[in-house]
């Protein structure tokens, strides 16, 4: 699922916070190259079919998550024109989904 106004797979920028990196910073190194892949694909190509893109809602907004394993996800927004990393980590972290 892409978000609304990506079907065309518009390039976007990602907006990482630094608690992202720290936590990323707490996982192996092949979890990271994972994340990080994950991140330039989002940025080119969203619909990119490894990436598995899900909706889930909270509160009304529309929240997604991205997939990096089978274990690990990207939880992330659209806001204006770029991605906004909310969080990563297992599969469905607390108070996401």
């Amino acid at each position: 699922m892409v978000p609304p106004g990506d079907e065309g797979h518009t390039r976007r920028a990602i907006l990482i916070p630094p608690h992202i990196w720290d936590e990323l910073d707490s996982y192996e190194k092949n979890l990271q190259a994972k994340f990080i892949k994950a991140f330039r694909l989002m940025s080119k190509d969203l619909g990119h079919p490894s990436l598995h893109i899900e909706i889930i809602k909270q509160h009304g907004q529309g929240l997604y998550r991205a997939r990096i394993d089978q274990r690990f996800r990207v939880h992330f927004e659209l806001k204006g024109g770029f991605y906004a990393i909310l969080a990563v980590g297992p599969h469905s972290i607390q108070g996401i989904g």
